[in-house]
């Protein structure tokens, strides 16, 4: 699996700070520091969002663009579902990483990707509100908006994560994530946009099966 295929999986919390869509009602929470909105997502059961991701890479003379849907239940398993420029399916848990490309799954095992394991892990320490695991792995700065907005810049502290990104910035209102701007040491940049973000998102195990699938089911 390539490396930005993985990453790209992150970019709910991983664009541009201007021109994020509106997004569904957030629910409400006390974002005046980051503390509050750690709590408060760490009370969150799940989320669903539709994204449009734009990679620019020094290499392509114009933007990549991917767009599809993003599924998110605790306590931890994170799925994107892409639909242009083709269709693809990657579940993310504590253990690994399984892509589906429409002929067959792609499982990578975190023990031997620790780049990957980085991101996942500072991905879903973000949705589950562990905040000393990201002051472990970040330099963090929050600003409190009006109106409930809020911003939030992610700077990695340590190998491997440190040698391949040089900072991360989420913006939201409420719990709903509304964009994320990753920019790499070498000048790639990935920004994400989030649209119909549900941040109240319960699912069924016949849900759990259709958008977390699993090898061979």
């Amino acid at each position: 699996m390539r490396f930005a295929s993985v990453c790209t999986v992150l970019c709910i919390a991983i664009s541009s700070l201007s021109g994020a869509w509106a997004v569904a009602a957030p629910a409400p929470v006390a974002a005046a520091d980051l503390a509050g909105l750690l709590k408060s997502l760490a009370q969150m059961p799940g989320l669903q969002a539709q994204f449009v991701e734009k990679k620019t890479m020094a290499l392509l003379a114009a933007p990549l663009v991917t767009t599809g849907a993003l599924y998110y239940t605790q306590p931890g398993m994170l799925a994107r579902h892409t639909a242009t420029p083709a269709m693809s399916v990657v579940v993310v848990d504590a253990k690994q990483v399984r892509m589906w490309d429409g002929k067959r799954w792609e499982v990578l095992d975190f023990a031997k990707q620790p780049v990957v394991r980085g991101f996942v892990d500072s991905f879903v320490r973000i949705l589950q509100g562990d905040a000393p695991a990201l002051e472990r792995l970040y330099a963090m700065q929050f600003a409190a908006l009006p109106a409930g907005r809020w911003t939030l810049t992610l700077r990695p502290k340590q190998a491997p994560l440190s040698q391949v990104v040089e900072f991360m910035t989420l913006a939201g209102q409420g719990l709903a994530v509304q964009s994320m701007r990753m920019v790499e040491l070498g000048g790639d940049e990935t920004v994400t946009t989030f649209a119909a973000v549900d941040t109240a998102r319960k699912f069924s195990d016949a849900e759990k099966t259709k958008y977390f699938p699993q090898p061979g089911r």
